[in-house]
């Protein structure tokens, strides 16, 4: 993706037994339908935030807690494929 723009998918409140049905639905992609559950939107950048802090972990590390904004910044990463 090259649209310089974050894929935002948010899962709604919702009970254990429905999470564990969409849980293999979410896996396979197939959720977008499923906007009874899901949000999505593409943002340019996005808060996160609650009524307390909150730890943020990136690749298991610890990075830091909430609030946190996130920015996409188109071209500051260079990925090496396959093609």
């Amino acid at each position: 993706p090259t649209d310089g723009l974050f894929d935002v998918c948010i899962l709604k409140k919702v009970t254990r037994p429905v999470f564990l049905w969409l849980l293999p639905i979410y896996t396979k992609g197939n959720h977008l339908k499923y906007t009874k559950y899901f949000v999505y939107f593409k943002a340019k950048s996005i808060c996160a935030r609650g009524p307390s802090a909150a730890p943020m972990e990136l690749d298991g590390e610890l990075i830091g807690t909430t609030p946190a904004t996130f920015t996409v910044r188109p071209g500051a990463l260079m990925l090496l494929t396959g093609d």
